[in-house]
């Protein structure tokens, strides 16, 4: 006799498990939440800025890499923001860090400058300066913008080549 879990099969394996309920949506759960995840790392790029402004309307993306085509962490990507104010134009400086796989995302300025300054602001795609990357030992030799036009969060990649001392 062949316990309940089990069935014949015609195969030369024998006797073949069947699964379980309890497998089969555990497997479906895996399943839907690895579709769920986003490609380029939303997830690991969420902030508490961004989740409070109802997600990133501008701002920059990308990859910082070396010359050769290794991806670089921990670099330093600067964002300058003209913003407008009581006495005349402020200027903001902020910024984002590169993850360990290289890739980097900057907060949504709107939402760093109202932080900052207290109120809601508007702010003008020609206000917001992705000003650089920097890294200790590396120095910037290339900026490629891959953004479409009326994009509103820009992609840069940039380049960086190692100090020979």
């Amino acid at each position: 006799m062949v316990p309940p879990r089990y069935h014949q099969s015609p195969s030369r394996f024998g006797q073949v498990p069947v699964f379980r309920r309890s497998t089969l949506v555990l497997a479906l759960a895996l399943v839907l939440g690895a579709s769920l995840a986003h490609a380029d790392g939303d997830e690991f790029f969420a902030s508490v800025l961004r989740q409070a402004g109802g997600g990133a309307k501008n701002g920059f993306m990308g990859n910082v890499k070396d010359d050769e085509g290794r991806l670089l962490p921990d670099a330093i990507v600067t964002v300058l923001v003209k913003a407008p104010g009581e006495g005349g134009p402020t200027e903001v400086t902020y910024k984002s860090y590169t993850n360990m796989l290289g890739r980097y995302r900057t907060l949504d300025p709107v939402d760093v400058v109202g932080l900052i300054q207290g109120v809601d602001v508007d702010l003008k795609p020609e206000d917001v300066t992705l000003v650089g990357v920097s890294k200790d030992g590396y120095t910037q030799i290339r900026r490629l913008d891959r953004s479409r036009t009326g994009q509103a969060v820009r992609e840069i990649d940039f380049v960086m080549k190692k100090n020979r001392n």
